[in-house]
């Protein structure tokens, strides 16, 4: 898919807003995260810009043709994350969201604990409980049209996980 402007919300470490600059370099590619250390990390990647900016409130005045966010809308949260990429999607743009379906994660009343591993610190993050049946209804009232693909994986503990892939365009 050709892109003139991608947009990577809560991008990390930047992983994959290197990619997109990667593959095509001439193209303007913004990563943003509310985590500063994650940036300065992802600044010595590549040549896209960064920017230490909270995805709930960030507005760019032009529009993406390209809106990623790979393992944050969770951590972003749904309602936020879908008026976010509504405000900020070009009429003719497409966004990207990939989570793992929650119900591997371990469950605290209403809540899921994620944690995870980088350069020796355990991180843990609580994110409020949902179910991916709900997500799709919550890009809607955004005013977004949105469809999730399910595609199951398997790490060396052999436990089924799957990772969802939330495609959204304009109303």
């Amino acid at each position: 898919m050709a892109f003139r402007r991608a947009l990577d919300l809560g991008c990390g470490t930047g992983i994959w807003t290197c990619f997109l600059k990667q593959i095509q370099p001439e193209s303007e590619v913004l990563g943003i995260d509310i985590a500063s250390d994650m940036l300065s990390l992802a600044a010595r990647e590549c040549t896209a810009r960064f920017e230490v900016a909270d995805a709930l409130t960030f507005r760019d005045p032009g529009r993406f043709d390209l809106v990623i966010s790979a393992l944050s809308a969770d951590y972003i949260g749904f309602p936020g994350f879908f008026t976010t990429l509504a405000a900020n999607l070009a009429d003719r743009g497409v966004a990207y969201a990939w989570v793992l379906e929650p119900t591997r994660y371990p469950r605290y009343g209403d809540y899921c604990l994620k944690t995870w591993e980088i350069d020796g610190r355990q991180i843990r993050v609580e994110i409020p409980a949902y179910e991916i049946a709900s997500v799709t209804e919550i890009g809607t009232k955004a005013g977004l049209r949105c469809n999730t693909l399910e595609t199951p994986f398997w790490l060396s503990d052999h436990i089924e996980r799957k990772l969802v892939c939330i495609q959204c365009t304009p109303e």
